[in-house]
């Protein structure tokens, strides 16, 4: 049997492509080694609005509203600021916190409603290719075939790829996030810094990314986080998304090279494989052929 788009990587970027294909009539089935939303997407709280490249500015706005439907037509099933809010640092940047796993349950829950099937703990050992085409994605439970393969492995999918007749641009990353108990730091709002952000979750804590480049680095000297995770990223050469196919490889598609704005792209990036798949039509300043 062949399902028509095979998505490989469970982090938000390729729930949120799985729900886009879904619900463009595409059988789906969704592939991830892992728990969903591990990974890069594990990173408890997020922060939509931050500046992005002006490239996909229109995108970023696309997805907070996305996030904004998905919030309401689920019940609130996820934490989300429903109002933005005026960030310290940020030079009139408004912002709204987001919580990424919740999110990204959301959307496979949506997923799961058209019938797509899920498959966590599968691990994708390569890609089935024969002639130039893929045929759909070798796990450690045999080969599953399909019309689209959709690569949305963040860090891992050179590895996902690496039999392929060419390299895919990008360049691993890693990235700080750590978790601090109530009171260890005074916010009234989200900070912004060159690089790195703080702001509290709904159970007064603060959750920081990069937070040795705070400016109130100071205040967190000898207050030990109650988590602190290195996540991996993977960035493109020029900073920007790679969305749609590799050329002269045929059955393929990628999502990849977010770097850190995976979660602020996810549903655009989600509804740009849909429409690419369904009309052959694919952003040209996004796709992979620019930088190979």
């Amino acid at each position: 049997m062949t399902v028509d788009v095979l998505v490989v990587g469970g982090g938000i970027v390729g729930c949120a492509i799985a729900s886009a294909c879904a619900k463009a009539g595409f059988g789906v089935t969704l592939l991830e080694r892992g728990r969903l939303a591990g990974a890069a997407s594990s990173i408890d709280l997020a922060l939509l609005g931050r500046p992005v490249p002006p490239e996909v500015e229109v995108q970023a706005q696309a997805s907070a509203d996305a996030y904004l439907e998905l919030h309401h037509f689920t019940g609130r099933s996820f934490f989300l600021d429903r109002s933005p809010v005026e960030c310290d640092g940020g030079r009139g940047v408004l912002v709204r916190r987001i919580d990424v796993p919740g999110a990204a349950l959301a959307l496979v829950e949506e997923t799961r409603s058209y019938r797509a099937k899920l498959r966590a703990g599968r691990d994708v050992k390569d890609l089935v290719l024969r002639g130039g085409v893929v045929l759909g994605a070798r796990t450690d439970e045999g080969e599953l075939r399909a019309g689209t393969t959709v690569v949305a492995a963040g860090a891992e999918t050179w590895r996902v790829c690496r039999s392929l007749p060419l390299h895919v641009p990008l360049t691993d990353v890693e990235g700080v996030c750590a978790v601090y108990p109530p009171g260890a730091l005074e916010l009234e709002r989200p900070l912004l810094a060159e690089g790195a952000w703080a702001a509290p979750d709904r159970a007064g804590r603060t959750v920081a990314a990069e937070p040795e480049r705070l400016p109130m680095r100071a205040g967190l000297v000898g207050r030990p986080p109650l988590e602190r995770r290195v996540l991996r990223y993977a960035r493109s050469t020029d900073g920007l998304p790679l969305l749609g196919p590799l050329p002269g490889v045929q059955g393929l598609a990628v999502a990849c090279g977010h770097g850190e704005l995976g979660v602020a792209l996810a549903p655009a990036a989600g509804s740009a494989i849909a429409a690419g798949i369904a009309t052959g039509t694919w952003d040209e300043a996004l796709v992979p052929e620019r930088l190979l």
